[in-house]
């Protein structure tokens, strides 16, 4: 395969995007976004790039607290760096979109006489995690971070955009933990036998009502003021999560003090967009036990009560690439 010599224009690399999936490379071990197929007179190179059969096809929602969104309406700001901070709702991996203008963008694209962004790869200021055929044979589940840097070919314009993807925060082992019906009635029944009469007309949680639980302690360290304690004791703590859930709850920015948990020590006063790596992190798990809560069969979602308020991310990154007026883009997804 090529890198991107020809470049691509915007809705072109949108589609890539929605497509590409770090976790699986295609079948040839090349990247979706910064690899184009061969040319005709290649003949030793592949015509196409074909998708590995798991790939996921991204949805992406937005992660609100981490965003600078741009203006749905109007032309672009070059004084402006405008993000789109999002979650795939499927494969729960996370993507931070970024545009700006450098070198002061005197006539942005979309205009009169470039309809589109025409980007350029700049391999300089990236790190790809799919490089070469070698890749193909990378862990779908390893923890993986990715950096991909382009410019827009205009003179013009020269708008720079970044994209940085990562994995998923929940590994399969802790999502075994919250989702496996079995593991979560070993632990409840533990509980439950070591105090009966505390935990009388007691049932063993949901799967959801685990993930719902878990959710609400994560919201709660983002918007209270006070760093809160929960007994390691609390009969919904002990039903859902408790010590066979700890290495999860450590990661996550919970500790241990001799009889009770402190939640993450959040910064509740951050400004929008939030840098700080643990409001971060704690925005991230929240999307991704929103995304797993999502896949729940309907009985489970009732009995859990939540809330599903997910805005999708599409016209907002269809707008920072300017596609907004390519039906193309719009209706990706």
């Amino acid at each position: 395969m090529i890198e991107l010599k020809g470049g691509k224009t915007a809705p072109r690399l949108l589609e890539d995007l929605d497509n590409y999936d770090p976790r699986r490379p295609s079948i040839v071990g090349c990247n979706l976004i910064i690899n184009l197929p061969r040319q005709h007179e290649d003949d030793e190179l592949p015509t196409t790039i074909s998708r590995h059969k798991n790939q996921c096809r991204h949805q992406w929602d937005l992660k609100d607290s981490q965003c600078h969104l741009p203006l749905i309406i109007g032309r672009p700001d070059p004084k402006e760096v405008s993000s789109v901070a999002a979650f795939c709702k499927h494969c729960r991996c996370h993507l931070k979109l970024a545009i700006d203008f450098p070198s002061g963008g005197a006539s942005p694209c979309p205009s009169e006489e470039f309809p589109l962004h025409h980007f350029i790869y700049r391999a300089e200021e990236s790190d790809p995690r799919i490089k070469s055929a070698v890749s193909a044979k990378i862990d779908p589940y390893a923890d993986w971070e990715e950096l991909l840097s382009f410019q827009c070919s205009t003179t013009e314009c020269s708008a720079k955009l970044r994209m940085h993807m990562r994995s998923p925060h929940l590994r399969p082992e802790w999502i075994d933990l919250l989702t496996n019906k079995g593991l979560i009635k070993l632990r409840a029944e533990k509980a439950m036998s070591e105090d009966p009469a505390r935990f009388e007309g007691h049932a063993v949680p949901l799967p959801s009502e685990v993930l719902s639980n878990l959710r609400t302690y994560i919201l709660n360290a983002l918007r209270e003021d006070n760093r809160r304690t929960i007994s390691a004791h609390n009969k919904r703590w002990l039903l859902c999560l408790g010590d066979a859930c700890a290495e999860l709850l450590r990661y996550i920015g919970f500790v241990r003090e001799d009889d009770s948990w402190l939640v993450p020590p959040a910064d509740t006063s951050a400004a929008v967009p939030i840098t700080n790596p643990i409001n971060v992190l704690l925005e991230d798990v929240e999307k991704e036990l929103l995304a797993l809560l999502l896949q729940r069969p309907d009985d489970e979602k009732r009995a859990s009560k939540v809330q599903y308020g997910l805005t999708s991310a599409s016209q907002y990154l269809a707008k920072a690439l300017g596609t907004e007026n390519c039906e193309k883009a719009l209706n990706r997804g």
